[in-house]
């Protein structure tokens, strides 16, 4: 599974008084299209931070058309950079075919009690790697 696809609907919380999805409401679909991903690849989040966090150190949006309330939407994951510690996620948001929001997350593994980046566990990467979808076409 390279790349996930998770479905959503913009809800009536997600908006702002002009009737738009609110910048920031933004990541809340898209972490949850996040765990479903890491889930779906046989990692599933409760067992990861059981052994490590992943802080994110960078964070992007580009936000290509508006997003109203009901919009139903659909989250595309990807995994784009598997580095020693770190590791980029693409998110692509569309509305049926359309691009409207697109994300990139770099997040770092921090195991417990450390303030520093570190190596992934040798199983994980194996599965990130596995996974990698390469840059955006």
């Amino acid at each position: 599974m390279t790349v996930g696809s998770y479905p959503d609907e913009v809800q009536w919380g997600d908006t702002d008084a002009s009737g738009v999805i609110h910048y920031a409401s933004v990541f809340a679909h898209v972490e949850r299209a996040e765990a479903a991903y890491f889930r779906d690849l046989g990692i599933p989040w409760e067992r990861l931070l059981e052994r490590f966090t992943m802080p994110r150190v960078h964070v992007e949006a580009d936000y290509l058309r508006p997003l109203r309330f009901a919009a139903r939407i659909t989250v595309h994951v990807c995994i784009e950079r598997v580095g020693s510690s770190s590791l980029g996620l693409r998110f692509d948001i569309l509305e049926g075919d359309t691009p409207a929001v697109r994300v990139g997350i770099t997040m770092v593994c921090v195991r417990p009690g450390e303030a520093h980046a570190s190596p992934w566990p040798e199983d994980v990467r194996r599965v990130l790697q596995a996974n990698l979808a390469g840059p955006p076409s």
